[in-house]
């Protein structure tokens, strides 16, 4: 199959303070998806496919600063941001669309959000008498709650797609759809996978962190990462860590356990290089080789990336392929910095 597709996804969102630290930001998005085929591949034709999503965030940021005059710690903050949030995206049938990867499915979605964050941010006075802050400890824990669950049905590229650290898609008993190849019926669970981050980066040259995955239902960790990163010098940084993944929803994701690298250089402010490896060492098989390039601004970043994987799931694409490669191009806005002590 040969298919051009454009995939447009604008969104219009609006915070709104509230005072006391409470903030209320809602959004609306629209999404607008079309394909064309190759008419001399006996493919011609073209499809599209609308619909919308909105969300809504209440959070409240509490912070308390702590002096302490101790070495070259001048303060330390100590900040907590509870938040509760909504998302919606109405059921659209998408059975007869071209499915070429997981952006070709977008799932309903009728949940509730809960979330903790917690940071711990120090001012460090500089020889020069000059101060910066650093973001030294962060935990955040996420969980979601579906408030209608239900059967539905998935494509095969979106459930081998999912991964256990995302706080709302959540599913379980997969079973193909009969006649109609490519498609999966699934429950959605009442509660998805609790999940909970640590952040460990303190000045200097090396860093970590980690995140877990636990199935409140089942009481079972789904997936569990850990991650040390050290900067070889002020333009280079080598990153290596381990994963254990269970590999749900089966059959479509298989269990993975084995390692994660990455090299990145920086060329000044706004060039971005970088390599990175998954490999599974129960299958002695390397699943992902990618490199990065991005160029990043003030306000906004561009990233052109190549993919090399091997061997994912029931292929991770449900076309008996072992092999993908592919190329992205994504350029995202960025936010603003909050601050510090």
């Amino acid at each position: 199959m040969t298919v051009g597709r454009f995939d447009l996804h604008p969104r219009l969102g609006l915070p709104l303070p509230l005072g006391r630290g409470l903030t209320w930001s809602t959004w609306l998005g629209g999404r607008l998806t079309g394909y064309t085929s190759d008419p001399r591949a006996g493919e011609g034709g073209e499809e599209s496919r609308e619909l919308f999503d909105l969300g809504s965030d209440l959070t409240w940021n509490l912070g308390q600063t702590y002096r302490v005059d101790a070495l070259r710690v001048a303060a330390v903050r100590h900040l907590v941001v509870p938040r509760v949030g909504y998302r919606f995206i109405p059921q659209t049938d998408q059975t007869g669309l071209p499915q070429v990867d997981a952006v070709d499915f977008v799932a309903p979605q009728h949940h509730l959000l809960f979330g903790l964050e917690n940071r711990f941010l120090v001012k460090l006075r500089e020889p020069d008498g000059s101060t910066r802050v650093v973001e030294v400890f962060t935990v955040t824990a996420e969980q979601g709650v579906a408030l209608r669950p239900r059967r539905r049905t998935f494509a095969d590229r979106y459930l081998a797609s999912l991964q256990p650290t995302d706080p709302i898609r959540t599913v379980a008993n997969v079973v193909p759809l009969g006649g109609t190849p490519g498609f999966s019926e699934a429950d959605e669970r009442r509660w998805s996978n609790f999940v909970l981050r640590v952040a460990i980066t303190p000045p200097g040259i090396v860093d970590g962190g980690g995140s877990v995955a636990l199935d409140p239902e089942n009481a079972e960790i789904k997936e569990a990462n850990g991650q040390a990163s050290l900067r070889l010098t002020e333009w280079l940084r080598l990153s290596a860590g381990y994963t254990f993944d269970r590999g749900d929803p089966a059959p479509l994701r298989t269990p993975l356990e084995g390692y994660v690298g990455t090299l990145t250089a920086t060329f000044g402010p706004a060039w971005e290089v970088g390599y990175g490896l998954r490999y599974d060492a129960k299958r002695e098989v390397f699943l992902e080789n990618r490199v990065d390039v991005t160029y990043r601004t003030c306000c906004w970043q561009a990233k052109i990336s190549y993919f090399h994987r091997e061997g994912l799931g029931v292929d991770a694409t449900a076309t008996g392929r072992t092999k993908d490669d592919d190329f992205q191009f994504t350029v995202d806005l960025l936010g603003f910095k909050r601050g510090g002590p």
